[in-house]
């Protein structure tokens, strides 16, 4: 730890480290400065605090601290801090930037679908996907329309973050209801998609009635969403169910017959895991087999993940999963041949993920 002095120099200057939280035990509380000139820093690097976090600590936990310190000529002072206790770590990042490798959109029904990379607004640093006109001008009526991730491996007590803007038509005579409007799906293993609430819920509702009294013309009537005025807002969604499973994303615009504004704009799309998930592999995108015979010939699109590598699995028993079959090898590059593969006939099939080394 280290100590700033705004002051006139500190002598001996010593800390004593305390907390409320149960969840720690400070098994040593003391620490010593030493001298801290005037505009001087002090760390107690060679005499350091001992803290204990309990092993059942919830991820993400924040401890508040005390530290009374004390010097020379009776100063004393009480200095408040508060630390992040097994933060959850990010093991896929998405920041647009790169043109979203390996995202795709797709009209989900009707006929329109205006999902694009956006330079009109961004949360970091320049790029987003939007769904709306690729011009200022509003989305189009009568939308609906899905962007769809690659398929990612969920981890334990994973969670989905993302940072989104949104301007979208409400009901005029009834705020919390919307006529256009997001949410977010999920498919699980190659399954339907499903409708997954952030935390805290979503904050409108869509109509199940126009203004006029009609039945409502949007695909969605009466299912809770994200609509409105949005500006910059983080949306977290929590993913424990999903552990081990291999999933797609869909964020899912939609807007009725009438009445259109900007549209929907999504950024820095994250998972984020327990930290002994953060090397765990997860499925490459774009996986391409070729077979000449003799040798089995493998090409994939990159990790988003900077720095991952490679590891290659294969399986020749159908109920088996390759991962848990064979381990063939390890490579930092994206293809990969396989030698001396006879052609029996038999069931063969193949696996890459990425990891952090």
């Amino acid at each position: 730890m280290t100590l700033s002095n705004l002051g006139e120099d500190a002598l001996n200057v010593a800390g004593t480290l305390a907390t409320l939280d149960p969840t720690v035990t400070i098994t040593d509380n003391l620490g010593t400065f030493g001298t801290i000139v005037n505009a001087g820093n002090g760390s107690n690097g060679t005499d350091v605090f001992v803290a204990e976090l309990a092993q059942d600590t919830p991820l993400e936990t924040t401890v508040d601290f005390t530290l009374n310190v004390t010097a020379d000529s009776g100063y004393t002072r009480e200095l408040t801090f508060s630390l992040d206790a097994a933060p959850k770590v990010a093991y896929y990042t998405e920041d647009c930037e790169a043109g979203a490798i390996d995202w795709t959109h797709e009209v989900v029904t009707g006929s329109v679908d205006q999902w694009h990379i956006s330079t009109e607004q961004a949360n970091s640093p320049t790029h987003s996907w939007k769904c709306g006109s690729i011009t200022t001008g509003n989305y189009a009526n009568a939308q609906d329309a899905g962007l769809v991730s690659p398929p990612l491996l969920v981890t334990a007590e994973s969670e989905l973050r993302f940072w989104h803007s949104m301007d979208s038509e409400l009901s005029g005579f009834y705020p919390d209801s919307a006529y256009d409007g997001g949410i977010v799906e999920l498919s699980v293993n190659g399954g339907a998609y499903v409708r997954i609430t952030p935390n805290g819920n979503y904050p409108k509702t869509y109509r199940t009635l126009s203004g006029s009294g009609n039945p409502y013309t949007g695909p969605l009537p009466g299912v809770p969403c994200y609509a409105g005025t949005m500006a910059g807002t983080q949306a977290v969604f929590d993913l424990a169910a999903y552990a081990d499973s291999t999933v797609r994303f869909r964020f899912r615009f939609s807007s009725d017959a009438g009445g259109n504004r900007e549209g929907w704009y999504v950024d820095d799309i994250r998972l984020f895991g327990a930290p002994e998930s953060a090397g765990a592999p997860s499925p490459v995108a774009g996986l391409t087999i070729t077979y000449d015979g003799a040798n089995v010939s493998l090409y994939w699109s990159p990790s988003t993940t900077q720095g991952a590598v490679y590891n290659i699995y294969m399986s020749t028993n159908a109920e088996i999963e390759p991962v848990n079959a064979f381990y063939v090898g390890q490579v930092t590059d994206t293809t990969f041949t396989h030698t001396g593969i006879t052609d029996t006939n038999g069931f063969v099939t193949y696996q890459v993920t990425a990891t952090m080394p």
